[in-house]
């Protein structure tokens, strides 16, 4: 490898050494790069329930998922992510999402419950 394509990777290595620790740190806000607004994000949530609504898990996971990195300490977005990913029946990555909205302070019937039913699925 040339000493230039060394001296690129080892900067471009860097830079997204930066960037997860801003991300990391709370100091960047992917939402606000983007220019997304709340309302914006509650567009896309609709979009997400509808799918979710018609059964289409796939995708609803998809739309949700986005939302959880966009705003990834919202007990909503993390409840809705973790839900299509109940109902295709994949327990462990369920229980991922209701246990990031449990962390962030959800503690409404609805997760606790959810919680209960991923745990039995899991037999843990």
């Amino acid at each position: 490898m040339k000493e230039e394509d060394k001296k690129s990777k080892i900067e471009y290595q860097k830079t997204l050494q930066n960037a997860a620790m801003q991300i990391i740190s709370e100091e960047f806000d992917v939402k606000e790069y983007y220019g997304i607004s709340d309302d914006g994000l509650e567009s896309i949530y609709t979009v997400g329930c509808e799918m979710y609504k018609h059964k289409q898990y796939e995708e609803a996971k998809g739309v949700f998922t986005i939302l959880s990195v966009l705003e990834p300490t919202s007990i909503k977005y993390l409840s809705a992510c973790g839900s299509p990913y109940f109902m295709l029946e994949d327990y462990l990555n369920a229980s991922q999402f209701f246990g990031l909205a449990l962390i962030n302070g959800d503690y409404t019937p609805k997760t606790l419950l959810s919680l209960a039913e991923w745990t039995i699925k899991l037999e843990i």
